[in-house]
């Protein structure tokens, strides 16, 4: 979609998911980050946190370029809301969950081949378990110390060939147990041959 001021795109999404009746594995008890294997929970709730229900998602981002402008501004929004039955071998509880998050980029091009960017996040889960053993369960599941996080960082972006670029990135995380700042270099190589399936 074109306007005089520039250009706008924009792109809605909304999911639906359920898992009524399959026994889902959410989590491996006491675990972060990501598990190897899959977890089954028909077989056992040993060292696992179990979610029966429904899941929706609705999301969606918006970007502006002004016209012979050199910068670009993008909003993006999410909202995921999920109720069923959260269970372990240390409780059993009626879940009902709100995450909803939201961010802004900018992004400006002061020169050929030179990006400055600025990105701010904040994500607010709301997390209400009813049953027994609520408060072990929400530990295990990862629930306990929920609360808002907030996120900012800035990078300098340059691409010194044609399909090379190069990021210096620093930010800072803000979370309910602290925060976090972080530094990255990352570079990035895309080959347009390969990519396309021409090799």
């Amino acid at each position: 979609m074109c306007m005089r001021a520039g250009a706008v795109d924009a792109h809605p999404g909304r999911g639906a998911l359920s898992s009524r009746g399959a026994r889902a594995a959410a989590q491996s008890a006491g675990s972060t980050g990501h598990v190897h294997g899959t977890l089954d929970c028909t077989t056992s709730l040993q060292q696992r946190v179990c979610f029966d229900g429904t899941v929706d998602v609705l999301g969606g981002s918006l970007q502006w370029e002004p016209d012979g402008g050199d910068w670009t501004l993008a909003l993006a929004g999410l909202a995921r809301r999920e109720r069923g039955s959260l269970y372990s071998a240390s409780g059993d509880a009626a879940l009902r969950s709100h995450v909803a998050g939201a961010w802004a980029d900018v992004a400006w091009r002061p020169a050929s081949r030179w990006t400055l960017a600025a990105r701010l996040e904040r994500l607010v889960p709301d997390n209400r378990l009813e049953g027994v053993g609520t408060a072990l369960l929400a530990r295990e599941a990862g629930l306990a110390d929920g609360g808002a996080v907030e996120r900012a960082a800035l990078a300098v972006l340059h691409e010194p060939l044609q399909g090379l670029q190069l990021a210096l990135e620093a930010g800072r995380e803000r979370f309910a147990g602290g925060r976090v700042s972080h530094v990255a270099l990352r570079a990035l190589w895309r080959n347009p041959r390969w990519l396309g399936g021409s090799w």
